[in-house]
């Protein structure tokens, strides 16, 4: 069938009419390698592939294409499939069937200004078609969503999604273009805008086909939590396994391990882990106890019980001082001016060691308060034996005093703007506690709707589970694989860096269905009916379902439960299922019908003829009417049974029972298909009898019949053959 359209006029496609001519910012960048041609001039036998360009300091991956020919630069987009990377053109007088959609798996990227070229179509794939005048479309740029519906449809649908890549989305780049446009963009982060949009042709796009991007500053790398001493009723190791002991007094109260001094510590064995560090952050909320003397001891203090030593401590002076010593190699100290910590308060205290930069540095209720530089790691002690909180290698050095209530190791270097969350989120396990806020409805027949959501605290990360598979790192939006028909269940987890773990996982259940219902009649009325109001009743495979009619070609809306009173004619009923979650059967049931409430005209008979005499006690009856009507006989005022007109409108009937002799009276009267009856055809008076062969009447009295037997005795007699003499032999 060819595709109907509007005028041309209208049908502008809608990356020509959100062209403007705004001007791009460039920004700027400083960079070795700035692009596949560079790449080409410096080994013009490289292929197309994924190469390393530097872009504002930071290496950034792109593939390039056409390195035989002419260079260009392409961003591999990590997330695709049926939700992700699309721009799809609403179903419309002038598309295919389902519109038309367009896929992409890298997108056009021009490194000097940060830009996509987004109607490079290049790596996409396409489906359906639409019409602009004589112009038939099958590709479209990413980014856009339109139609060409009506004022304010907004059935067209996009996404660019750059997850995975190390770029952001400026905002504010999308604007309205077309005829009678509408649409918006909804941004999901930094990285993932959704787009829907339509009109009277028109819809929403990126101005001129171009996105600019912001290139993101580098990771922070995710801290590695290796060790967790909480003491909230011993000294468990919640995260390694690595459980302190108790010794020389020291007890747990109050969720702190409490240290008297006079020898009380606690032993933890995690020796084989420190010899393995390089990067390192030791976390721990001290408490000192108030004294007059001064706050002094080793908060912690990891040695080979001979010179290795490394060491956190207060001074004589109330100065925080770390150290660390290993075999030749100069002792490194560094000594944090500070004023006398609080006593019976808890303080923040933080040492962190990078070993790629060889810096430590130390912070105190989250700020830094000294740096210093050396090569020297936890990894360069070996294998310490000892692994103390509250004692000290030296024997002159005192046993501290007050209590700890957490001790965090992390394999990784925290950045400062983590601590500073750590110090704000406290000491004390955070109940974590996630809300999902967006996610599918239920049911759906949409299989890939993103899932929002957050926790109560910040600086968290999550992990997603789908169907009871094994949870996976993931953030919101969380976009689940295709899923089948059938009742599915996503799961959320929230842990934070410091090892707490949302004791249960937040869990949404739903039901997928993609499968369009099927449709019937339970009953209807028959092909042809004298009456107006048509009664139907529908069936579907499905339940929970709305039915939709057409009537005569009419637009579909939900059956209604008394259809109108219909004119005579031909008519025709479409109808639909619709299930809950807005499937629709895609071919609807069909029912052709008549409606006929004239009644036909009354029969002519052609035989017998008025005031004729019938020789028979069976005669024949025969006439015209309307063609395809049943005619019924009667005769003597009794029905004589049916029968059909045929396409020429010509009846004949042959009453089954004989007619006594005599005089009769027959009429007709026709029934139409519908079960009009016509009006009764005047009786016409006829007359059956007998009579001999040779015309001698025979009346219906028996004193006729008996008055005439000498003559039927004598035809008799004469019609009886003669009988032949008996054949002789001849003489010889």
């Amino acid at each position: 069938m060819t595709p109907r359209a509007r005028s041309s006029l209208h049908r502008k496609p809608l990356w020509l009419a959100l062209a403007s001519a705004a001007t791009l910012l460039l920004p700027g960048s400083s960079h070795a390698v700035a692009s596949c041609a560079e790449i080409r001039a410096g080994n013009p036998i490289a292929g197309d592939s994924t190469y390393t360009l530097g872009l504002g300091g930071q290496p950034v991956d792109v593939f390039c294409h056409d390195m035989a020919g002419t260079p260009r630069e392409y961003l591999t987009l990590p997330n695709t499939g049926s939700a992700f990377n699309y721009t799809h053109y609403g179903v419309s007088d002038n598309t295919s069937p389902t519109g038309q959609t367009t896929w992409f798996t890298k997108v056009r990227f021009n490194p000097a200004t940060l830009t996509l070229l987004l109607d490079d179509t290049t790596f996409s794939t396409s489906e359906g078609w639409m019409q602009f005048g004589e112009l038939y479309i099958y590709v479209n740029p990413l980014g856009g969503a339109s139609d060409c519906v009506t004022f304010g449809s907004v059935t067209g649908r996009g996404n660019i999604d750059l997850r995975g890549t190390p770029f952001d989305i400026v905002l504010d780049q999308f604007v309205l273009g077309g005829n009678e446009p509408a649409g918006s963009a909804t941004f999901s982060g930094t990285q993932i805008v959704n787009l829907t949009g339509g009109g009277y042709c028109g819809g929403i796009g990126a101005r001129e086909n171009r996105l600019r991007l912001n290139l993101r500053s580098a990771p922070e790398r995710e801290p590695e939590l290796v060790h967790r001493y909480g003491f909230t009723t011993s000294g468990e190791d919640s995260v390694g396994g690595a459980h302190g002991t108790l010794e020389g007094g020291a007890t747990i109260a109050n969720g702190e391990v409490v240290l008297p001094g006079e020898g009380a510590y606690v032993h933890l064995p995690i020796g084989g882990t420190l010899s393995k560090l390089q990067d390192a952050t030791f976390e721990i909320w001290v408490k000192w106890s108030h004294s007059e003397a001064p706050l002094w001891g080793r908060i912690f203090d990891f040695n080979d019980n001979t010179q290795l030593s490394m060491y956190l401590a207060s001074t004589q002076y109330s100065k925080l001082l770390f150290g660390i010593t290993a075999p030749r190699e100069r002792e490194a100290m560094m000594v944090a001016s500070h004023s006398q910590y609080p006593w019976e308060e808890l303080t923040h205290l933080v040492v962190t060691m990078d070993h790629t930069e060889r810096i430590t540095r130390l912070y105190v209720n989250g700020l830094e308060v000294a740096r210093g530089s050396t090569a020297l790691t936890p990894a360069s002690l070996g294998a310490t034996p000892n692994a103390w909180l509250g004692r000290s290698l030296d024997p002159l050095t005192p046993f501290f005093k007050g209590a700890i209530s957490e001790l965090r190791i992390y394999r990784t270097v925290l950045s400062p703007s983590r601590i500073a969350a750590h110090f704000n989120a406290g000491d004390l396990p955070r109940v974590l506690a996630t809300t999902i806020s967006e996610g599918p409805a239920n049911p759906t027949s949409q299989d890939a709707t993103p899932f929002v959501f957050n926790a109560n605290v910040q600086d968290l990360r999550y992990q997603c589970s789908v169907d009871e598979a094994l949870f996976q790192p993931c953030t919101s939006p969380f976009v689940p694989p295709s899923l089948s028909d059938g009742s599915h269940t996503f799961r959320v987890q929230a842990r934070d860096t410091m090892g707490n773990i949302e004791p249960s996982p937040t869990t949404y259940s739903w039901r997928v269905d993609k499968t369009p219902p099927e449709t019937g009649f339970a009953s209807t009325p028959e092909p042809a009916t004298r009456l107006r109001n048509p009664t139907f009743s529908f069936t579907s495979n499905e339940s929970r379902i709305t039915f939709e009619c057409s009537l005569d070609g009419a637009a579909f809306t939900e059956c209604p439960g008394v259809f109108p009173a219909l004119d005579d004619g031909e008519h025709r009923l479409a109808v639909r299922a619709r299930d809950e979650v807005g499937n629709v059967d895609p071919d609807a049931a069909q029912h052709a019908w008549m409606v006929d409430t004239v009644a036909p005209l009354e029969p002519a008979l052609l035989e017998p003829a008025p005031g004729q005499e019938l020789f028979t006690a069976k005669p024949g009856f025969s006439g015209t009417a309307e063609p395809g009507t049943s005619v019924t006989l009667l005769i003597d005022g009794v029905e004589a049974g049916s029968v059909r007109a045929d396409d020429q409108g010509v009846w004949r009937s042959l009453p089954e029972a004989s007619l006594p002799w005599g005089a009769h009276r027959v009429s007709a009267k026709a029934t139409d298909k519908a079960g009009n009856i016509g009006p009764l055809l005047p009786e016409v008076h006829f007359a059956t009898s007998r009579r001999s062969a040779y015309a001698l009447g025979c009346a219906a009295g028996s004193t006729s019949w008996q008055g005439s037997w000498p003559w039927a005795l004598l035809l008799l007699g004469l019609l009886r053959p003669r009988p032949r003499p008996p054949h002789r032999a001849p003489l010889h």
